[in-house]
């Protein structure tokens, strides 16, 4: 088979082996590929290997080929899988391959908040414990994540992970009613009055149509004025200039970002540069294990395919 990587040093920048899918086929790899250019390179691919490399139903329908495209990543937003059903396409993404990860970035960041670890450690370096009159200090805030009320918006694999980690510190969870899927330990109820109970609200949902600028103005207004908001799921979810502005009038909201709308993001990003709003670079997925979870299950998913002609959706 005739395997093409569009963009594949998003995923592997050369700390990971292509072995278990040059296993399976002759492969060539890009490390990112220019708009212009995706169909002259995919024209002869029987399968394609893509993260953002957004494959419309205009450039599917020129890869007569075709046949399977693996999205290394979970969301499939950039490739239109209604045109790949219509071309007799399959497609595979990849679940569940991060959820250890962003499980953990979630909590390092929300923990270092709440412990203003940055802000201690900065203390420190600036010479301040070396002249303090006693053994400590603790004049940064120290919250209590145990006391906390947590939604949990999205339970797929991600959201089930960090449900769990909330459960072991003695949270209460919360997410909206609109889950079919009824989880123990975790209270149901509608989301504008989930909103206003919480004090932390982390989003682990796909984006789509039901769920871009879920986070807007409404939403924001009916949230306690000293929340917590951690998006590591897509920017979409986010009407960025509408949380830009509640932050700089509510200076006791915080926002922990892993995912913008555009990334990597303009000068003009809202958000970037607020001293209520930490960004990290869209990142939570990236850890050498997850990574390398990822490469084994793509090749996976195409020696599945090769078995059964099939490709898998979760």
């Amino acid at each position: 088979m005739n395997i093409i990587a569009l963009d594949g040093f998003a995923m592997n920048p050369g700390d990971l082996s292509w072995s278990p899918i040059e296993a399976l086929g002759s492969l060539t790899i890009y490390d990112r590929t220019p708009s212009e250019e995706i169909v002259s390179r995919a024209k002869h691919a029987d399968v394609i290997i893509t993260n953002k490399v957004k494959l419309t139903s205009e450039r599917l329908s020129q890869l007569p080929n075709l046949k399977l495209v693996v999205i290394s990543a979970t969301g499939y937003d950039n490739v239109n899988v209604d045109a790949c059903k219509e071309l007799g396409i399959s497609v595979s993404n990849i679940a569940g391959y991060s959820s250890e990860s962003v499980t953990q970035h979630v909590f390092s960041v929300l923990l270092s908040h709440l412990s203003n670890a940055a802000k201690y450690e900065k203390d420190v370096a600036n010479g301040r414990w070396t002249a303090c009159d006693d053994f400590t200090f603790f004049d940064h805030p120290i919250s209590a994540l145990n006391q906390k009320k947590i939604g949990i918006i999205g339970l797929g694999n991600i959201g089930q992970q960090v449900l769990k980690v909330f459960l072991a510190f003695g949270c209460e969870v919360y997410t909206w009613n609109k889950s079919s899927n009824r989880i123990d330990g975790v209270h149901y109820m509608p989301w504008h009055e989930l909103l206003a109970t919480v004090d932390v609200l982390t989003l682990h949902l796909p984006l789509n149509e039901d769920t871009e600028h879920m986070i807007n103005t409404e939403a924001l207004s009916k949230m306690k004025a000293d929340a917590i908001l951690i998006n590591t799921a897509r920017g979409g979810h986010i009407q960025e200039s509408e949380l830009a502005q509640h932050l700089q009038e509510n200076p006791q909201f915080t926002a922990l970002i892993d995912v913008l709308s555009q990334e990597p993001p303009s000068d003009e990003n809202p958000l970037i540069g607020l001293p209520n709003c930490h960004i990290t670079p869209h990142q939570a997925w990236a850890g050498f294990a997850a990574r390398t979870k990822l490469m084994n299950l793509m090749a996976e998913a195409i020696h599945s395919y090769k078995e059964t002609g099939k490709g898998r959706l979760a």
